[in-house]
């Protein structure tokens, strides 16, 4: 669910929500990562992938706990596919946020920023801001609500009046008429089996459409630091780790450029962004893909494995099956980020060896994307390997082999 630039055409008529229907959708390919359509404010694709906004928290953003820089873990939870009676075609991550008095359960998404959940799931516990926000998505589905104010509390860390967006109406981009919006259709991440999407990536602001919403783990940290450690058994959110958890990663710097101030209806302060981000992964799929090397992000809301390149080494493209994926049944595949020491490599079962369903999290499918700058995209399956280090204020990522 990266982030990206430059948008898409947003075309497209919205439908206002009605109560969720929690009938089993159809079978249908593996959904591709819902990549969230910002501004055409950035530089470049690559660079976007760790934005950010100006120094500090907005405010407001302090916790009113008045322990947030106190290290605690957060328990997540795992729903693997199939789960959800039968309503999840992909692995997922939730996470329960309090907002005001009401739980919502969101999808856990370090590949965007700010908290994005249905109205419906919020009621009177948020206060709006009179501003309003849409998103859309390269899956097709667009979002449309309220930003708003609440107070918000994930375990035992409590945040005031941070900003979210309150969705009020789904819909389709015209690129993709049939997306999982269409014809009244509920998508999985609005009501189908979340209430929203919590998004925690690299960015202390969304630079969507309208600039909502601030990063929650800014105001839910001390320090804005955070590990996201990922297993089924016991997935966590490790709030402000102390100092020798922090010295087992192998970090990546990032340098802080202060860009242009965003245009009307958008956050009202200057923009600041990351520079791209020196940590790089090499992808290989014997016969299939030669060495290709690429900025890697690491990205909970994508549930495989995913090359997005002009063109990608090899015959990978002669491939291709339905749903943009790379046939690498029968094949070693290997994924080595150099920098943090670190190489994963697992072999695909042949096709005729598929007795039983395919294991999403020890051997994902690969999908490719065409995109002018090239990035590996390494979902949730990675997690299971490496734990994952994002500290917001100090501009940096981190990885730490297990």
């Amino acid at each position: 669910m990266r982030q990206e630039h430059p948008p898409q055409p947003e075309a497209g008529a919205a439908v206002p929500l009605s109560p969720p229907s929690h009938a089993t959708p159809p079978p249908r390919p593996p959904r591709r990562r819902l990549r969230h359509l910002a501004t055409a404010a950035a530089a470049t694709l690559v660079a976007l992938l760790l934005t950010a906004c100006g120094g500090g928290l907005e405010p407001g953003a302090s916790t009113a706990s008045g322990g947030a820089s106190r290290a605690s873990s957060v328990p997540l939870t795992y729903l693997s596919a199939g789960s959800a009676g039968g309503r999840l075609s992909v692995p997922r991550l939730q996470a329960t946020v309090r907002i005001g008095s009401r739980s919502a359960n969101l999808l856990v998404d370090t590949g965007s920023t700010g908290l994005k959940v249905l109205a419906s799931a919020v009621g009177d516990d948020a206060t709006p801001t009179g501003a309003t926000g849409s998103s859309s998505f390269l899956s097709g589905l667009k979002i449309s609500g309220r930003e708003a104010r609440a107070t918000l509390r994930l375990g035992a860390a409590t945040a005031d009046n941070q900003t979210i967006l309150l969705v009020d109406s789904l819909g389709c981009v015209d690129q993709a008429p049939d997306c999982a919006a269409a014809h009244g259709g509920t998508p999985e991440e609005f009501g189908g089996v979340f209430d929203g999407i919590l998004g925690i990536g690299m960015a202390e602001r969304d630079q969507g459409v309208k600039g909502c919403c601030a990063n929650p783990m800014s105001g839910l940290t001390g320090d804005g630091s955070f590990i996201v450690h990922f297993d089924e058994e016991h997935p966590q959110l490790r709030l402000n780790p102390p100092p020798g958890t922090v010295a087992r990663f192998r970090t990546a710097d990032l340098k802080r450029t202060v860009t242009a101030r965003p245009r009307p209806g958008a956050a009202p302060t200057a923009m600041t962004s990351w520079d791209p981000a020196p940590m790089k992964a090499c992808l290989t799929v014997t016969g299939v893909l030669d060495h290709e090397c690429a900025p890697v992000v690491f990205d909970t809301g994508t549930p495989t494995l995913a090359l997005e390149a002009p063109r990608p080494a090899g015959p990978a493209l002669g491939t291709l099956l339905p749903g943009g994926v790379v046939d690498t049944y029968g094949r070693q595949v290997a994924l080595t980020v150099t920098s943090a020491d670190w190489t994963w490599t697992y072999r695909m079962p042949t096709k005729e060896a598929l007795s039983q369903p395919l294991n999403a999290l020890s051997t994902p499918l690969l999908s490719y994307g065409r995109q002018e700058q090239a990035v590996i995209i390494a979902g949730l399956p990675a997690f299971t390997k490496v734990d994952v280090l994002y500290d917001l204020r100090g501009g940096r990522t981190g990885l730490a082999p297990r």
